[in-house]
């Protein structure tokens, strides 16, 4: 009933469309006025929604942005649990982690009155920790950015279909009539092309909108998308630079350790040091080298005996030889000679010799 007054209401020639199709053709009608109002409830909601998210998250990202000082200051921790946008949602997730590896609390850290919680050293897999917590909030932030997307994508793809599919029914059942009744007659013929044709007109109003509607959303969730990203990145960077500070606060807290130190140390005046004199450089003279002498060999002094008698000498036995068996071999030196006996008086002065 409120389907056949919105298209009384519109024009004579709807309301005699939607009259003179038969019972498939309105209710694709019906069907796609319906999809209609879901496809605009949903732009208009994610729209609004998109809209409120991109404020709050441009309003927190140049709050973040203007704090110079410690990431994790309470007034800004306060300030991201209380934006409803996606940037200090991820920001909260993030600080929260972090204040974890500092050893404290949100809670205590968003009613502190405090400046900001001492930062402390951290490791590579702390690191990683905090970029994977704010790599799932964005994940967790965009899946609640693309809720009821996916219906008006449908929407889109399926409303010119069922309007081509009321049509196509519509003149089929048209032309079935004429050949029923058995004259081919224009009279005949329109009612049933007007019902065909007013599906098509259906389609279309659902899916022009649609489509319009979702490239729009896509465009701002993808814009959101980016931004939080470069979010991530930049809160990643702002710890590291806190860290980097950390460490020059450090090195110079040494540094005026060591100059107190070395302040409290009473003064060594150091000595000058005397001029060394310069000494002409003499290259050294040649020693001879010595000549070696063979020494003088000592002569022999012959100093004369005592001439002693000669002793008797006896004559040796002969020695009879037994003979060689074997020829004996051929001689490379001359046989020796045999031996003399001595002659008398020609022996040694000597007998002990």
């Amino acid at each position: 009933m409120f389907i056949q007054l919105i298209l009384a209401a519109s024009t004579p020639g709807v309301y005699y469309a939607y009259t003179n199709s038969d019972g498939v053709g309105k209710g694709i009608v019906v069907l796609l006025l319906i999809g209609s109002v879901f496809t605009w409830s949903v732009m208009i909601d994610k729209g609004m929604a998109l809209y409120r998210a991109r404020q709050c998250s441009n309003r927190f990202l140049a709050r973040f942005r203007a704090n110079k000082k410690n990431i994790a200051t309470p007034q800004l921790v306060r300030e991201g649990s209380a934006d409803p946008g996606p940037i200090g949602a991820i920001y909260s997730a993030g600080v929260e982690r972090l204040l974890e590896f500092y050893e404290s609390d949100s809670r205590s850290q968003q009613y502190s009155t405090a400046i900001s919680t001492r930062p402390s050293r951290l490791s590579d897999a702390q690191y990683n920790a905090i970029e994977a917590v704010l790599e799932r909030e964005v994940s967790s932030q965009i899946q609640q950015l693309e809720t009821r997307i996916g219906f008006l994508a449908t929407l889109v793809s399926v409303s010119p279909f069922c309007g081509l599919f009321g049509t196509v029914w519509g003149v089929m059942l048209a032309f079935c009539g004429i050949a029923a009744a058995g004259k081919s007659d224009f009279t005949a013929l329109a009612p049933g092309v007007a019902g065909a044709l007013l599906t098509t007109v259906a389609g279309l109003i659902v899916a022009i909108p649609s489509l319009v509607g979702y490239n729009l959303l896509t465009a701002t969730i993808r814009t959101l998308t980016i931004t939080m990203d470069n979010f991530t990145e930049e809160f990643m960077v702002r710890i590291k630079l806190e860290q980097l500070e950390l460490d020059q606060a450090e090195r110079e807290e040494k540094e005026a350790k060591a100059e107190q130190q070395s302040a409290a140390l009473p003064p060594v005046h150091p000595v000058p040091a005397q001029p060394q004199p310069v000494r002409a450089y003499v290259p050294p003279r040649p020693q001879p080298q010595p000549v070696y002498q063979q020494p003088a060999r000592p002569q022999p002094v012959t100093v004369p005996m005592p001439a002693q008698p000669a002793p008797v000498q006896q004559p040796a036995p002969a020695v009879v030889m037994p003979p060689v068996q074997q020829p004996a071999p051929p001689q490379a030196y001359p046989a020796e000679a045999p031996a003399q006996p001595p002659v008398p008086g020609t022996g040694p002065a000597n007998p002990m010799e």
